[in-house]
């Protein structure tokens, strides 16, 4: 566009200097897909486009190297320059250190918002859009692009990792963790290697096999010192780390009072116990029990009683506890009796 600041009042404008003017506001509209009439609000409207849609770019690039292009007919900037922000979708996903090429200008690296610290794995992804802000050297991811993968601690929430447990233990990089036995087996997590003070994790299962975490052989540290089970797919458990050891937040158990309120029923605890509860009469002398949901470990403790409209002088006795049930014994066949337990 030709210079006018020696065109003062009184001063004519040749053809081509007009011409220029025009032309000028002409591309103005066109570049923001206008379509050229007689209204005198198009400058306007092209001015309002650019700065509500021109930062945003279409990508043609690969993992990792994004190329991008102004969207329409938009013009680009013929250069970087500190403050210059730009926003794509990406067409793949990152899984490492990026570089970006804007409408042609040249490679610059992205980096985190700190400006120093490489992008890794998910930093840039296809579910949302990008945006990144150029400080003279580097564009620097902005939190909006990253408002969809928090962070705690440095460590992105989603999306959340599958661990294989290995030797009791897994290794800490994420917030939300499923985790698997090894060879998809039953299997018990002691530890949880890695980790900052006041990181967090969410612990469930990512399979049909249960998850235990064991108190107290390595870094789990549980309330009461009592053992957690993962069995359901609702299971889930959140942990804190002071530095030293990983010890509960919240706990989310689908099993948590679970009941059977049969006349031979049971009901979970949040602590982990199961208390079970039924009824027999005695055949002959004795009469084997089996509980409606088997302990992982032999019944705490069982307790009896009689129907209150037999004979006092029948008593009822148990013997061959285990996991499954007991037996129960009376001195009177015929006799009706109760029970209850309470184990894990």
């Amino acid at each position: 566009m030709a210079k006018f600041d020696s065109k003062v009042i009184g001063d004519q404008v040749d053809p081509d200097d007009y011409n220029n003017i025009v032309v000028g506001v002409k591309n103005v509209i066109t570049s923001s897909d206008q379509t050229i009439d007689t209204s005198n609000t198009q400058i306007t409207k092209g001015i309002a486009d650019y700065a509500a849609v021109g930062t945003f770019y279409t990508d043609s690039g690969a993992a990792n190297a994004y190329v991008l292009s102004s969207i329409g007919s938009r013009l680009a900037p013929n250069a970087y320059a500190e403050g210059m922000e730009i926003r794509f979708r990406a067409g793949n996903s990152n899984n490492g250190a990026s570089t970006v090429n804007v409408a042609g200008l040249g490679l610059k690296n992205i980096k985190k918002a700190d400006g120093s610290t490489d992008i890794v794995s998910g930093d840039i992804s296809t579910d949302y859009d990008t945006r990144a802000r150029y400080d003279g050297t580097v564009f620097r991811l902005s939190s909006f692009g990253e408002v969809n993968n928090f962070t705690v601690n440095g460590k992105f929430n989603s999306p959340q990792t599958t661990q294989t447990i290995s030797s009791g233990a897994i290794t800490y990089n994420e917030m939300v963790c499923k985790l698997r036995g090894e060879g998809n087996l039953d299997d018990t997590l002691t530890t949880i290697n890695g980790g900052t003070a006041g990181d967090i994790i969410i612990l469930n299962k990512a399979g049909t096999e249960d998850i235990t975490l064991d108190h107290g052989v390595g870094n789990i540290s549980l309330r009461n010192g009592v053992d957690r089970v993962l069995t359901e797919g609702g299971d889930k458990i959140t942990l804190y780390y002071d530095g030293a050891s990983w010890t509960p937040l919240a706990i989310e158990s689908s099993r948590d009072f679970l009941s059977s309120s049969d006349t031979n029923g049971y009901s979970y605890l949040p602590n982990g116990l199961i208390l079970q509860w039924g009824t027999a009469t005695i055949g002959t002398s004795t009469v084997s029990i089996t509980f409606p949901v088997a302990y992982t470990f032999t019944a705490r403790n069982i307790t009896l009683g009689i129907g209150s409209s037999v004979a006092t002088s029948r008593v009822v006795a148990h013997s061959n506890r285990s996991t499954t049930g007991f037996d129960l014994i009376a001195n009177t066949a015929g006799t009706a009796a109760f029970w209850s337990a309470i184990g894990k």
